[in-house]
């Protein structure tokens, strides 16, 4: 059995006119165990005759979040720049498991949030949420194949 946990790689670029960006950028060192995708399931309309029978029903769409902690080394910057928080354009995310034959995610556009973090223990953190928004064409979440080169400037890879 073949399983999509370990160590993924995180990559990201910028949104441009609602355009599939070709080239990402790797998300630094993230700490242990941060990287998470969370599916909040789309609530449901529902509608009751007499008797409390369920006559018609309508699912609502899922919403999809990624967080993570990455690590800022001595004289590196955010990654990702901010205005006390705020992160004004839109960005593509992709995150593959650290076997790459196997399927990661990929949000084609997300807004991201910023939380600055220090510890004595760990030091200077930034705390990344990817929130997945509609794009311009497909869906919001979809199921996404690792690149094949890697790094800063990486392409590549596939959506399902």
């Amino acid at each position: 059995m073949k399983i999509t946990w370990g160590k993924p790689t995180v990559e990201f670029a910028k949104v441009v006119d609602g355009e599939t960006p070709t080239s990402f950028t790797t998300m630094p060192t993230q700490k242990e165990d941060t990287v998470q995708l969370t599916t909040t399931k789309g609530t449901a309309n529902e509608l009751f005759g007499e008797g409390h029978e369920l006559v018609a029903r309508k699912q609502k769409k899922n919403t999809y979040l990624c967080e993570m902690e990455v690590f800022i080394d001595k004289g590196e910057t955010s990654p990702i720049q901010d205005d006390d928080g705020v992160v004004k354009d839109y960005y593509h995310l992709r995150v593959t498991p650290e076997d790459s034959t196997l399927y990661g995610f990929e949000f084609p556009k997300a807004s991201v949030e910023v939380e600055e973090l220090w510890s004595s223990a760990e030091g200077t953190k930034i705390k990344y949420t990817f929130v997945a928004v509609k794009p311009e064409s497909g869906t919001m979440f979809k199921r996404y194949k690792g690149s094949t080169g890697g790094g800063s400037g990486s392409t590549g890879g596939g959506s399902e």
